[in-house]
């Protein structure tokens, strides 16, 4: 009876492990490479 319950609960778990730990340094990795010619272009030239 409360199987279900337990697999939403260890599959939700899981999902959230994997957005905290994989896709959020993925995109701030790849906000950071789209910054980093912004920065670039306002940097002073010598």
């Amino acid at each position: 009876m409360l199987r279900p319950l337990a697999i939403a609960v260890i599959g939700a778990l899981c999902i959230s492990v994997l957005l905290s730990l994989v896709a959020t340094p993925v995109v701030y990795y790849i906000l950071r490479l789209r910054e980093k010619p912004a920065l670039q272009k306002l940097a002073p030239q010598d």
